[in-house]
């Protein structure tokens, strides 16, 4: 009755989960159709008794909180993987101008020095590859060497100045 409920209501204390316990309580009779056969009287005596949610059982509050921490960190998996796609791009661009500023008579020096390097290192590749595919090959690994040599900011420096949800926050 009303007058049931606002007894076993007043007597409440205020830590108690009263909407979590109400939760568990459609759970239990929607699982079980027809084996509560009073849901109000049932109701009222998980707040009376104070039953305990079992851990287990996701309340709304819970499942809330599980996909805001997924979305954040969905959130966080996309900004780091946005700040090394733009560092990967800010290497490669200190990279080019370097090799741009060299003379061409240095540069063709070290593509064929790289080119002999390879060749040397994997005689079995380098005899099936045609000559352009090789010298791709000598230019990406001189731009490995290159990177080392360059005096390129950490990617945590980097991303001290390319981030936009730090940046967006100062």
């Amino acid at each position: 009755s009303e007058r049931q409920a606002r007894q076993v209501l007043s007597a409440v204390t205020g830590d108690q989960p009263i909407l979590e316990q109400l939760e568990w309580g459609d759970a239990q009779i929607e699982q079980s159709p027809g084996k509560i056969r009073n849901p109000a009287g049932f109701y009222l005596s998980l707040i009376r008794d104070n039953v305990a949610v079992p851990p287990n059982f996701e309340t709304s509050r819970k499942r809330r909180e599980r996909e805001e921490r997924h979305r954040t960190q969905a959130a966080e998996r996309e900004r780091v993987s946005r700040l090394k796609r733009a560092y990967e791009d800010y290497q490669h661009a200190e990279i080019e101008k370097y090799l741009a500023a060299l003379p061409p008579a240095e540069y063709e020096e070290l593509i064929r020095q790289k080119t002999a390097e390879l060749s040397k290192e994997y005689p079995s590749m380098a005899g099936r590859l045609a000559g352009d595919h090789l010298a791709k090959m000598a230019r990406v690994s001189l731009a490995s060497d290159v990177v080392q040599r360059l005096s390129l900011v950490s990617f945590s420096e980097f991303c001290k100045t390319h981030d936009d949800d730090n940046n967006s926050n100062t």
